[in-house]
């Protein structure tokens, strides 16, 4: 067969393959089309699933604009995408993807010139081309809006020698962008602005460049956070965060970058303690200017498959700074998603690694088995020698704040200009000055802490109330359906207690024994570690 007949059979099987345009999808999908925006709307969906939408032009099987759209509880979904004028509308179709790129629904368009105002779906201004996007000349293809989170997908270029990707995002994109996240804000919402980098996750890094005036206007002007969204890994910025970025001294533009690091480029120790698991370096630029410390946080997510034999709670998070030292910090693996996820306030070497600590006091069976596994792992807690958690032990004041502040990342201050009186000189001295200093604790009176007492179920609670207080990491009340009368010894909770106790069982942090909640009585080690883990693991 001739060579060049079979490449075109190939290429039109490949298209076929990738938007088959006679294939049935059990979701309902529909589109219309106004002043250059597409706007899709479909039912059957299944809910929380992130989809991706493509405007495809038929007629040479090239993508006009994409972006994403995620289904509500409903399993609806709705997007507008920005594609620009549009030629003749029959040549083109919407298509929808789900995770693993097979079909979900998708709608063509029936005959008509887009320039036509004879409806709302066949009406067109060349004004509305606001992303000037086309598959061949252009990087940015398209803005998609749905609900609070405004996505922009951007084609980056890959350096064939690096292996690195580089994106540019247009200023005119951005300033269409800023229209609609201050549209949004107006009407109440929290809007997340989501940067999608399209390069495939054989790269070696990403690398986005973003106009720093128009940055600026973005954060200045609104009060979103961003999300640089790679196949490689993801960051999301809060909005203190994007305000010290645009806040830099240096004037040129912001660039957001991860790059992959490989394993001869560490240093013997984290080479010991990584592997050969995923290490990454995250960076922000303000023109040449590193920026490695947050006013607010970044979220990270770096992609990762559990090997034969680990058990997810056991995937931890390891900080390695400029020294080539390596910490544990707070991060979690979560199977649904396939991603490690973790918080950081600064920038620098990331890396997934993995630690399995068993006690022989700690049933497999265990209630709270879980839990200690997934914080010894993270030296939240630890053994009390020979192997053994003690899980039935009571749990000192001391020792319960020493676990709160690991679990929760805080930096012992080194310098103690001030304590409580019984503080000593212990394992738990710098943590008990650090606390003080910073508010997390008020003590029992008289500048004492009784740092070895057993601490009460309620005074657990406070005391975890007053610091997540202080922290900001005070957790949400959702719809758990429970309540404090749901148990029959509420009244005995401590009117001083009684708001956190409420938070907390509200939250689904606490769940008791039964009916009971128990506040009066002291909490075991395996209590407290159960405690944490159900705020950790969410």
């Amino acid at each position: 067969m001739n060579k060049r007949i079979l490449s075109i059979m190939i290429a039109v099987l490949m298209c076929v393959a990738l938007f088959p345009l006679s294939a049935v999808a059990a979701a309902s999908t529909t589109a219309t089309y106004a002043d250059g925006v597409v706007a899709v709307d479909g039912t059957g969906f299944a809910s929380g699933t992130s989809y991706t939408v493509r405007v495809v032009d038929t007629a040479n099987s090239s993508i006009k604009a994409m972006g994403q759209a995620v289904a509500n509880g409903s399993g609806s979904i709705s997007a507008s995408i920005i594609t620009g004028a549009l030629g003749t509308l029959s040549n083109y179709t919407v298509y929808v993807n789900k995770p693993d790129g097979t079909l979900a629904g998708s709608f063509t368009f029936a005959g008509g010139n887009s320039g036509d105002n004879d409806s709302d779906s066949d009406s067109d201004s060349s004004s509305g081309d606001t992303s000037g996007s086309t598959t061949t000349t252009v990087t940015n293809t398209g803005i998609t809006i749905s609900s609070i989170t405004i996505t922009t997908v951007i084609i980056a270029t890959i350096d064939p020698i690096t292996g690195i990707a580089t994106a540019k995002l247009d200023e005119g994109v951005l300033n269409t962008l800023i229209a609609s996240v201050k549209a949004a804000e107006a009407s109440g919402q929290k809007v997340l602005v989501v940067f999608t980098i399209d390069a495939p996750s054989s790269v070696n890094g990403v690398i986005l460049e973003i106009p720093r005036d128009a940055f600026g206007r973005l954060a200045s002007g609104t009060n979103a956070d961003i999300k640089f969204d790679t196949n490689i890994g993801t960051i999301t910025f809060n909005s203190g965060s994007v305000a010290t970025i645009s806040g830099s001294a240096n004037g040129g533009n912001i660039f957001i970058s991860i790059n992959k690091i490989k394993y001869s480029a560490m240093t013997p120790e984290a080479q010991t303690k990584v592997g050969d698991r995923p290490v990454y370096e995250f960076s922000v630029k303000a023109g040449s200017s590193e920026i490695t410390n947050f006013f607010g946080n970044a979220e990270i997510s770096i992609p990762y498959a559990l090997k034969s034999g680990e058990k997810k709670n056991n995937v931890i998070v390891y900080y390695i700074n400029s020294e080539g030292k390596i910490k544990t910090i707070r991060g979690k693996f979560v199977s649904a998603s396939g991603l490690v996820n973790f918080k950081t306030t600064h920038f620098s070497q990331f890396a997934v690694g993995y630690n399995e600590v068993t006690f022989s006091d700690v049933a497999a069976n265990a209630w709270y088995n879980e839990a200690v596994g997934f914080m010894s792992a993270r030296s939240i807690v630890n053994g009390v020698g020979g192997g053994r958690f003690d899980p039935g032990n009571n749990v000192t004041r001391a020792d319960f704040l020493v676990m709160v502040m690991n679990a929760y990342d805080i930096e012992l201050d080194t310098a103690i200009a001030d304590n409580f009186t019984d503080a000593g000189n212990k394992y738990y001295t710098q943590y008990l000055a650090t606390a003080k200093r910073l508010g997390l604790v008020n003590g029992v009176g008289k500048n004492k802490y009784a740092p070895e007492t057993s601490i009460s179920r309620q005074d657990m609670f406070v005391t975890l109330y007053r610091a997540l207080d202080k922290l900001g990491e005070l957790p949400a009340v959702l719809n758990s359906g429970k309540a404090l009368i749901n148990f029959n010894d509420a009244d005995q909770i401590a009117t001083y207690a009684r708001d956190a106790m409420k938070l907390f069982v509200e939250t689904g942090t606490v769940a008791g024994n039964g009916m009971r909640l128990t506040p009066k009585a002291t909490s075991t080690r395996a209590q407290a570690a159960q405690v944490l883990y159900n705020l950790l693991s969410k």
